[in-house]
């Protein structure tokens, strides 16, 4: 795991501190407030990694062109060259 050091102005730790009291629920400190606040930030940059770059399955496939516009299934239809659907 990496580590990383954060060096904040007094200004910057003020707020924090509040920030942290502030918290719901209420954190111990301002620098454990800025560590669970990282940690929030970077799994949610991974989980939308993950999601972004996951082949969709082929259940979620066929359940998303079912749902879209017939312009939409047309215009799917005709990037994978097989024509499009008559009314």
């Amino acid at each position: 795991m990496a580590s990383i050091t954060v060096t904040t102005t007094a200004n910057q730790d003020l707020i924090l501190a509040w920030l942290a009291s502030h918290a719901d629920p209420p954190v111990a400190d301002g620098p454990t407030y800025l560590q669970q606040r990282v940690t929030e930030v970077l799994q949610n940059y991974v989980r939308q990694y993950r999601e972004a770059h996951t082949p969709a399955t082929p259940d979620q496939m066929h359940a998303a062109f079912l749902a879209a516009t017939p312009a939409q299934q047309n215009a799917i239809l005709t990037a994978l060259g097989l024509g499009t659907m008559q009314p």
